[in-house]
């Protein structure tokens, strides 16, 4: 009777997450590509600005750990570029940090996601299926506001 209780309390309960079925569909598929490409990949994100400011992040990630990445600031006519690899990895700072796909599933399911009053949910998974465009803005904020993630494409480096 407690197993009985315990699960129609838990069939009831309301979700913390926008967007939670769109989600979980997602996740499946994200673990489905980590398990045909050995958790070796690649992934790129991207950033632009009403300034004109555009980023271009890209990560390696072989056997689960970030092994590269990569990276274009174009604003105007001034372009920077870098890549770090080995330990070199994490010595430039960026907006957006160095992050695998599981980290970055659980950040949206425990940040970019989570329902808040004042503020306009986004998800997209428009990369076979994985998470393209996750996050949110809050309602009274002007100019580059979005807090989350836009992946233009993710890609196996090798399959089984």
């Amino acid at each position: 009777m407690l197993l009985c209780s315990i699960f129609v309390f838990a069939a009831c309960e309301k979700s913390d997450i926008n967007y939670e079925s769109d989600f979980d569909k997602s996740y499946k598929e994200w673990i489905k590509f980590k398990i045909a490409s050995n958790d070796c990949y690649r992934y790129e994100m991207t950033t632009v600005s009403w300034t004109g400011l555009r980023t271009w992040t890209t990560i390696t990630v072989t056997n689960g750990n970030i092994t590269q990445r990569s990276y274009k600031l174009q604003h105007e006519d001034f372009i920077e570029v870098w890549t770090e690899s080995g330990n070199e990895i994490g010595s430039h700072e960026t907006y957006q940090g160095l992050l695998t796909l599981d980290q970055i599933y659980d950040k949206a399911r425990n940040e970019w996601l989570l329902k808040r009053k004042n503020a306009q949910t986004y998800f997209k998974s428009e990369n076979d299926g994985m998470l393209s465009h996750c996050g949110y803005v809050d309602n009274n904020c002007a100019d580059d506001c979005f807090s989350g993630i836009n992946i233009s494409y993710i890609e196996a480096l090798n399959k089984k």
